[in-house]
């Protein structure tokens, strides 16, 4: 306790005081005689600061318990004034609180009789249940969406209704040339990626009750509700758009991925993320502008594997998103590892810059009273025009599993 302890202090002060007094009395030489003034008057100071520490926490600790004391007197006073009002007793009558503890003596004799001769009472339905109010926010669910829309290329062509991407297959060699023969064919060879615009809509309905209600942006949520459908639909065509009347998905028929350059594993194991990492790319480089896209359970399976003397085979940073530093998307269109079958793409590992999404609209949010006017309910609809590819030549590595 901090009273004790400046109590303490303070005693402890008084007797360094009381031995410096004396060693002064005592002392014969001068210079000791000054220190030792000094310091007693150090100490005199010290005392004079505890004690008036000591005097402000006295008064701190009384007005704590006086106001703890009207605190409880006002606890009672509306703890049976809430007796009181539950027997409707001397409600808008000003004769006092003896009168009505009276009455609500009389009244409760008056039940318990009541009660004997099983007969029904009633009590205020206001005092046997606590009233229930409406938050002021509307809790949101977790996350959604895949964060990997956000991470592609995206470029504005409104207006439009297709957009090709040129990108580069490959670099030709040049050669040793004797004079005055024919310089040696270098050529690059280039290809291009295609996208036709894809409308992506979402739809909601809301009733115009729940919207009425105070303090809460319930239309608001409604409308980000819709932004959302319309972002998940754009993640899962990233992945599996299959390029008819549809984006054309990573895990499609991209031609800028070469699918004989695809991997198979047969298991999550210690050396699975050095082959993917090693497996993509060209032979002059390990690329280091790529990431991971998988399952959630795929990567809960990476968090599981151990090396040969039982420690942990990965380092997983939920909080940077990385696997041993490696960027990952998380995504759920992806198959986990357990539930794929032999031969279906689980992951994929490449640059996110290597998928465009050309936005041929702005995403429109309408809202409509009218449409179901008579139902009291109100529409929400979402559209937005875009097409999607890869437009790097195998700019992402795609993973199968196989048969173990």
């Amino acid at each position: 306790m901090l009273k004790e302890f400046l109590e303490k202090q303070l005693n402890e002060k008084r007797s360094q005081l009381e031995n410096l007094t004396k060693a002064v009395v005592e002392s014969d030489d001068k210079e000791e005689r000054t220190k030792l003034k000094a310091t007693e008057d150090k100490v005199r100071e010290e005392i004079k600061e505890t004690e008036q520490a000591l005097q402000e926490l006295e008064i701190q600790e009384q007005q704590e318990e006086k106001e703890q004391e009207e605190r409880s007197k006002t606890a009672t006073k509306e703890k049976r004034m809430k007796v009181l009002g539950t027997y409707h007793v001397g409600e808008g009558e000003a004769g006092g609180e003896e009168k009505r503890e009276k009455e609500v003596k009389e009244k409760m004799e008056e039940r318990g009789k009541a009660l004997k001769e099983k007969r029904a009472i009633t009590v205020s339905t206001s005092n046997l249940l606590t009233p229930k109010h409406t938050g002021t926010q509307l809790n949101d669910t977790f996350a959604p969406v895949s964060t990997l829309a956000d991470k592609v290329t995206t470029e504005t062509m409104q207006g439009g209704e297709s957009y090709d991407e040129a990108y580069v297959k490959s670099y030709g060699t040049g050669g040793i040339t004797e004079e005055g023969k024919a310089y040696t064919d270098a050529e690059p060879e280039f290809d291009y990626a295609s996208m036709t615009k894809v409308k992506i809509t979402a739809y909601a309905e809301l009733s115009e009750e729940t919207k009425k209600l105070p303090n809460i942006d319930y239309a608001g949520k409604v409308q980000n509700a819709c932004e959302i459908a319309v972002k998940k639909k754009l993640v899962q065509q990233i992945i599996a758009g299959t390029g008819t009347k549809q984006l054309t998905g990573i895990f499609a028929s991209p031609k800028a991925i070469d699918s004989a350059k695809d991997i198979e594993i047969e298991e999550i194991g210690v050396n699975t993320l050095n082959t993917i990492v090693f497996s993509y790319g060209g032979d002059e480089d390990v690329e280091m502008n790529a990431g991971l896209i998988l399952n959630k359970k795929t990567l809960k399976k990476f968090s599981e594997v151990r090396k040969a003397n039982g420690d942990l085979a990965y380092k997983i940073d939920v909080k940077s998103k990385t696997i041993d530093t490696i960027p990952y998307e998380i995504v759920s269109n992806v198959k986990d590892f357990d539930t794929a079958a032999n031969g279906e793409f689980i992951m994929a590992y490449g640059d996110l810059n290597a998928y465009k999404v050309p936005v041929f609209s702005d995403l429109e949010i309408k809202e409509d009273e009218s449409y179901k006017f008579k139902e009291g309910m109100i529409s929400y609809r979402a559209s937005v025009f875009v097409g999607g590819n890869v437009v790097k030549q195998d700019g992402f590595l795609r993973v199968k599993k196989k048969s173990s």
